[in-house]
């Protein structure tokens, strides 16, 4: 490992490999612990819940939860070796971060921190803010019983695109409290049944004879009384307040959107199918309807590929569908829908197959030294990143114990394929695909496909693309970089370019990382090599 300190913008220095520990991977399976503390502005949390969960698929441990003791610290032992990631709880408060290491800003590879045995985390949580008012009638008197929901309007944080928000049911008094938000602005509306969104939603396969609410078939009404296009948005802080939201609630029915899913019954469509309504301008999602797989429990008199989506408000909407069936997964088209004071029917949403993508590992041979166990593939973590023009997620993969990477349910779009690697004696050397894939023409034989280098173009894949034989080279042998911009600043984007000529077209050899709020900055998985050093000063917001 070298270490550095940077007076000015700009050093040039030569990384070596660095003395690691062996690292072919095993046959062994190792089992060890994450150990950390839970902690807030106002100190440690005690009894916190932490909950450990393996990336990937069949892992073999699933998750596992301990309790903190009165110091906030934690420790959960008998875990596989894994990619694993860590999230804590406790009423009231929201998960702010969780890092191993001060320093360690690198820009993220994947979506989530992952961590491995023998790693002591800290976790802090941030006090949650809350909202809370009342839901009166014309005459002023309590709604009782009605769902009111607080939505985000900033970037969605996991499940459907634009979900994020938490709910409450009024008492008898017509009041309402949400707590546990994080801090942002928010849209609140009285609703319906339950769900993701405002409305209420079943489709062909979902079961008769169920109860609804008795507001299930009105809009809903945001905050302060009026449409989705007329909300009032509410300013949430950490561990303040917004009170006085009181929504003037008016009993007016709402529109119902059906229609069928092409494709949702057929003998692949093995998975429920969703049907997912989502506000055009704001990409919220109303509600969902959920289509039961072939063969599964249908409404009496319905088509196993309808749905309806009811109590939905005048607005522009986009309808999609998606199917998570592995290599059967399919979506449709957004398909726009106006909604003004009439029931839509007749919408027809057409599923197409999805992309999918296999990797395979593979490691030369590097330094090797004494190691107290081998490194392990599934300790590795990968993500296939979208171009900024495709509004896909990025999707994360973990690797089977033999080096295997699958990615399922992949949108059309351009990719590129991220390392996150939590044994820092590797380093990816190259990722290269088949040149050209095999048709009926000119069949797959015996003798190796040629194989291009895409780690600076990506992969294009096609909706229903079944690419196979993409192979991430990784190398022994890595070194690291610790350092410490000295000079005064904010805070510093640390860059490495490498010197060497023939290197320059090699984005492998690039890295980035951000400074600490003492300047200290931290690199690790790097080509051994001559770099240029770079910290230019954040002047704005990145």
């Amino acid at each position: 490992m070298t270490s550095l300190k940077i007076p000015a913008a700009v050093g040039l220095l030569l990384l070596t490999a660095m003395i690691v520990r062996a690292q072919t991977p095993g046959p062994a399976i190792a089992y060890g612990a994450i150990t950390g503390r839970v902690t807030c502005e106002d100190g440690p949390v005690p009894f916190a819940s932490v909950t450990v969960i393996a990336g990937g698929r069949d892992r073999g441990i699933g998750s596992r939860t301990v309790i903190a003791d009165i110091e906030g610290n934690f420790k959960v032992d008998g875990l596989r070796a894994a990619a694993l990631f860590v999230t804590a709880s406790a009423p009231g408060y929201v998960q702010e971060s969780a890092s191993p290491a001060e320093g360690d800003e690198s820009t993220p590879a994947v979506p989530q921190t992952y961590y491995h045995i023998g790693d002591n985390v800290t976790i802090r949580l941030t006090k949650g803010g809350v909202i809370t008012g009342r839901v009166l009638n014309p005459a002023g008197d309590p709604v009782i019983g009605v769902r009111v929901v607080a939505q985000s309007t900033g970037p969605p944080s996991s499940g459907f695109p634009g979900t994020g928000g938490s709910e409450a049911q009024t008492d008898d008094r017509g009041v309402y409290r949400i707590y546990g938000l994080p801090a942002g602005a928010y849209v609140v509306a009285a609703s319906a049944a339950a769900g993701n969104g405002p409305g209420g939603g079943f489709g062909g396969g979902g079961r008769g004879g169920f109860q609804r609410s008795p507001f299930a078939n009105n809009a809903p009404v945001y905050y302060p009384s009026g449409s989705r296009a007329n909300a009032a948005e509410v300013a949430v802080t950490g561990g303040g307040e917004s009170n006085g939201i009181d929504i003037q609630y008016r009993s007016q029915r709402g529109a119902a959107v059906s229609g069928t899913v092409a494709g949702a019954s057929t003998e692949a469509g093995r998975e429920f199918t969703v049907v997912t309504l989502a506000h055009k301008a704001s990409g919220q999602v109303v509600n969902t309807a959920f289509l039961a797989p072939r063969g599964g429990l249908v409404r009496r008199g319905a088509s196993p590929d309808s749905f309806t989506i009811i109590g939905v408000a005048d607005g522009e909407y986009e309808l999609t569908a998606h199917r998570n069936a592995g290599e059967d997964a399919a979506a449709s088209a957004p398909v726009r829908v106006l909604v003004n004071g009439s029931d839509i029917s007749g919408l027809t949403l057409a599923l197409k197959p999805l992309a999918s993508l296999r990797v395979r590992l593979q490691v030369e041979s590097g330094i090797k030294c004494a190691a107290p166990r081998p490194a392990t593939f599934e300790e590795q973590v990968f993500a296939l990143r979208p171009d900024p023009a495709n509004q896909s997620r990025p999707l994360v993969g973990v690797p089977d114990r033999a080096g295997a990477i699958a990615f399922r349910g992949v949108p059309a779009g351009r990719y590129r394929l991220n390392a996150h690697l939590l044994d820092e004696g590797w380093f990816v050397r190259s990722i290269a695909a088949p040149a050209a894939a095999p048709s009926a023409a000119k069949p797959a034989t015996a003798t190796a496909p040629k194989m291009m280098e895409i780690s600076r173009t990506g992969l294009a894949l096609k909706s229903g693309d079944r690419l196979t034989g993409v192979v991430v080279a990784l190398s022994e042998g890595a070194a690291a970089l610790d350092g410490k911009v000295s000079k005064t600043g904010p805070r510093w984007r640390v860059h490495l370019v490498p010197v060497e000529r023939e290197r320059i077209e090699d984005v492998l050899r690039y890295a980035e990382t951000l400074t600490g709020d003492n300047g200290a900055f931290r690199l690790r998985n790097l080509a051994p090599g001559k770099y240029w050093v770079l910290a230019p000063l954040i002047t704005s917001q990145v």
